[in-house]
């Protein structure tokens, strides 16, 4: 599963990156890298399937016209039905769960330190509510959307769950790279 969201995030940012030139080639691969992600987004949340079958329409309907186009139209055309899949609440729901990766990747950062029992203790209490956290926004991801306003408003509330998980875990690993630091003065 975390391979499929780094593919995903590698795709974002490559369409991100050849979005910069636009031809053929870069919008046939952007257009790929798109039919996957949105496949995956699919698998992982299923609330979110109405409105990217949605959004998956209007850009195939898009991609069908520039088919039957030539030169710098059919391009334009093409970036049109790629842009589709840039909108705030796809690239934000492509992102929530590697923000997910990354606040297990410092729990486990966490656990493998060495620490005091009431050192512990706290980190315990700080990974015990980031897990709490990934659970809510996981529930809140389960809302099922119809419009792209409600989509971004419950990816935006799911991501605010996980960047406050984050910054938690992130004070803890700070406070304790700043003791070490200490210790070796």
């Amino acid at each position: 599963m975390m391979n499929n969201w780094m593919k995903l995030l590698t795709g974002l940012m490559v369409i991100f990156l050849a979005s910069c030139g636009s031809s053929p080639e870069n919008e046939i691969n952007k257009w790929e890298t798109n039919m996957a992600s949105v496949t995956e987004m699919k698998q992982s949340y299923p609330a979110f399937t109405k409105i990217l079958d949605n959004d998956l329409r209007t850009a195939k309907s898009k991609w069908q016209e520039a088919q039957k186009m030539d030169g710098d139209a059919q391009i334009e055309k093409m970036a049109e039905a790629n842009e589709i899949f840039t909108s705030s609440y796809i690239t934000n729901l492509g992102s929530t769960q590697y923000k997910i990766e990354d606040i297990v990747k410092k729990q486990e950062k966490i656990n493998d330190l060495k620490l005091s029992q009431i050192q512990r203790d706290n980190v315990n209490t700080a990974i015990e509510e980031s897990n709490i956290s990934i659970q809510k926004a996981k529930q809140i991801l389960q809302k099922v959307v119809s419009t792209s306003d409600e989509a971004s408003e419950v990816v935006k509330q799911a991501n605010g769950e996980l960047i406050s998980a984050t910054s938690a875990l992130d004070k803890f690993i700070q406070a304790n790279k700043s003791s070490k630091k200490k210790k070796k003065k």
